[in-house]
């Protein structure tokens, strides 16, 4: 950075003509002996705008900084060797090609809007041409050579089976902090209160915490979901700045461990969830004969401490690491308890799958391998007999291998979180082998408990097994069929796995839900009638959309999407007809046509019929099962549907608007009972201002009237 007159220009290498009695002027003509090519050297972080065809003699404006940290620069290249080649000077003496650049800074990390449209360059190096320091990790962006460096570090330790042991020394980079605050921030739950005021200051005190061991975790904050059942499951809910960290562990720790995960593990994974873990059983068990169905009694409550940090350093050798580990796992807890974790954190899930791989290890290395036996079943001598004596199949009930064959025995096995599923082409016995020493193994190496009332054995064709929400089972031999292929021989297809959804169980949780009376039947939804007519819509629409979305795997798709939609959309109907004070739901459907079409400000939503045909590319990936998502989707709703065209209450402005609520949200949570804490959101008072004046509002610097 070059200073003329106070007056502040990048140092690019240009040719500087000094202070005259017009102004700083910054440059000069190129020389025409010059012939070679430019290049920059950058000093700090910038973004790009579109090159102008600037004067000689150009003054240097002061550089102006307006409330979002934005300053403005005039950059000259020199021409030395670079890629792109330097346009020739015309007759009316231009200069070197010039670029105004615009920096805004966060945190020291230059950032980027779309509004702004400007290619970032994502480096801090002295010279761009070194190569940028910019990288990602699972679509979380970082900043700075130094981090850089220590990933590299980290992933080549990894690769050679090393240990991994700078954790430590990435954590403590405030550029690492930094984006994982970015990745955090605007989520839901994290745009509190808490995150205000946060700055650079915060993220060097954490720095140095971590590396004197200072730091500590604030205690959390703790309430409860209720299971189906009817059971209570405590979640813990952590500060949002303690979740800045433990993005940050949770970020490392995954980068060590989730290359060695099993297949079979589909829980809290970046490309796994439920529907991979159905795919899975529907593409490996279509010759089953019996499933086990295991549930592990109180999973998070029941991990050892001890046993999650042994398995742990044989990955990790960073002791300061592992102690950052102990004092999270130790929040919510007393601290002379030797088990449980608090769930609800952003480590907790994939602790849970570290403490669970040896037992994925143990199941795919050692208990299928010991009980998986033969290459193919033994042929029926019946079936041979009829092949030689009449050349080809003539009874249909033969089948060409002994269904029960001792000397063939496969096994397959897939978990999501606490549960698990086991295929078994075998008998019955043997199933009941295998459950016995799951349930030894996991009492002796992990110290937890298999639910040996939840956990059963059923037949695949008689019966079926409840997975994720699935009913799972195998199509029966009565059902398969047999017919004759293009040589005119007598064939048979073989077995397949059939993923239904519960019908019975989704219409039982509608009707919990209020959008189904007693008789099974739509009725009133009374969460909704003080609702606007748009989210009413909309709600009930997300809601179908949502269920549809999760069983689109289900080979009974349009019997449920039948049953669905005719309980949502009728029971639309009714509360519209509530709300609206029409006498039947005929009424309201003459009021706003048979798609229930609503118009607001000159946009309308309808509810129209869908298809009833399975979707031919079903969703991949979820990681929620039906009850959660469908409580998500019940209570969801839109807080702010008002004007944003402006303009700004306080000073007029037409540009820039951002919704201000004048009421904390916090305090809204504090009425009792559902209605009014629905009243309460709504009537939070959201008035429009300028960026300019919400700074000045949040900052304290807001002296108008009463807002």
């Amino acid at each position: 950075m070059i200073y003329i007159n106070n007056r502040k220009i990048v140092n690019h290498h240009t040719y500087l003509i000094g202070p005259t009695w017009k102004g700083t002027k910054a440059c000069m003509k190129r020389p025409s002996e010059i012939t070679s090519r430019a290049r920059a050297k950058i000093r700090i972080p910038m973004d790009r705008l579109t090159n102008l065809n600037l004067k000689e003699g150009l003054e240097v404006p002061r550089p102006n900084q307006d409330v979002l940290g934005v300053k403005y620069y005039v950059v000259y290249f020199i021409h030395s060797q670079s890629k792109q080649p330097t346009r020739s000077t015309s007759e009316n003496r231009e200069s070197p090609k010039g670029i105004i650049c615009q920096k805004r800074t966060e945190f020291g990390i230059s950032r980027n809007t779309k509004v702004w449209g400007r290619r970032r360059i994502r480096s801090t190096t002295v010279v761009c041409g070194k190569g940028s320091s910019g990288f990602s990790i699972d679509d979380i962006e970082f900043e700075g050579s130094i981090i850089k460096d220590q990933f590299k570090k980290l992933q080549s330790d990894l690769k050679i089976g090393n240990k991994a042991n700078n954790l430590t020394s990435i954590l403590s980079n405030e550029n690492f902090l930094v984006g994982c605050y970015q990745s955090i921030r605007s989520k839901p739950g994290n745009m509190t209160s808490s995150l205000d005021g946060i700055n650079l200051e915060w993220f060097k005190e954490v720095s140095n915490s971590f590396k004197n061991g200072a730091f500590r975790f604030k205690p959390l904050r703790q309430t409860y979901i209720f299971k189906p059942n009817g059971d209570k499951r405590v979640l813990t809910i952590p500060s949002p700045r303690d979740k800045i960290v433990q993005e940050g562990i949770r970020i490392l720790v995954s980068c060590v461990f989730e290359e060695g995960f099993k297949k079979s593990s589909h829980a809290f994974r970046p490309t796994k969830g439920c529907h991979t873990a159905l795919n899975q059983i529907r593409m490996k068990c279509g010759k089953v004969n019996w499933f086990i169905e295991g549930y592990i009694k109180q999973q998070f409550p029941s991990i050892d401490r001890t046993i999650l940090v042994e398995t742990m350093r044989t990955k990790i050798q960073d002791e300061p690491f592992i102690d950052l580990i102990f004092k999270y796992i130790n929040v919510g807890y007393e601290e002379k308890s030797q088990t449980g974790i608090s769930q609800g954190g952003l480590i907790s899930p994939i602790l849970s799958n570290i403490y669970m791989h040896p037992f994925d290890a143990w199941v795919e290395d050692e208990l299928i391998p010991k009980y998986t036996k033969g290459k193919r079943k033994k042929s029926n001598p019946e079936y041979t007999k009829m092949i030689k004596k009449y050349g080809k199949a003539v009874a249909k009930s033969i089948r060409t291998t002994i269904a029960a064959d001792e000397n063939f025995v496969r096994v397959h096995y897939v978990r999501y979180a606490d549960d698990f599923l086991i295929g078994i082409q075998g008998s019955k016995d043997l199933c009941k082998d295998i459950k016995k020493e799951i349930e030894i193994f996991l009492e002796k190496r992990l110290k937890m408990t298999l639910n040996v009332d939840k956990t059963t054995i059923i037949h695949s064709t008689s019966d079926q097994a409840l997975f994720l929400g699935y009913h799972v089972c195998c199509t029966p031999t009565r059902k398969m069929r047999v017919g004759y292929n293009s040589k005119n021989r007598l064939t048979r297809n073989t077995t397949r796995t059939i993923l239904n959804a519960p019908i019975k169980m989704v219409t039982k949780r509608l009707k919990e839900k209020g959008f189904l009376n007693s008789k099974l039947m739509p009725t009133r939804n009374g969460r909704y009638i003080n609702v606007d007519l748009w989210n009413i819509v909309e709600i009930h629409k997300t809601i179908e959309r949502g269920i549809l979305n999760y069983y689109s795997m289900a080979n009974n798709y349009g019997r449920l999407a039948a049953r669905v939609h005719y309980s949502l959309k009728y029971s639309c109907a009714l509360t519209i007809c509530s709300k609206m004070k029409l006498k039947t739901m005929r009424g309201a459907f003459k009021t706003y046509g048979k798609d229930l079409t609503v118009t607001v400000n000159g946009k309308s939503i309808s509810y129209p019929k869908i298809s009833y045909k399975r979707p031919k590319k079903a969703v991949t990936k979820t990681d929620v099962n039906f009850d959660k998502m469908l409580n998500q989707l019940v209570y969801r709703l839109k807080r702010h549907k008002g004007n944003l065209k402006g303009p700004c209450i306080v000073c007029g402005c037409e540009t820039n608007f951002e919704v201000h609520h004048t009421r904390s949200l916090k305090n809204v949570y504090k009425k009792k009972g559902w209605l009014s804490q629905i009243m309460a959101k709504y009537s939070r008072k959201q008035v429009l201002v300028c960026k300019h004046c919400h700074h000045k509002i949040h900052s304290g610097k807001y002296g108008g009237p009463k807002l």
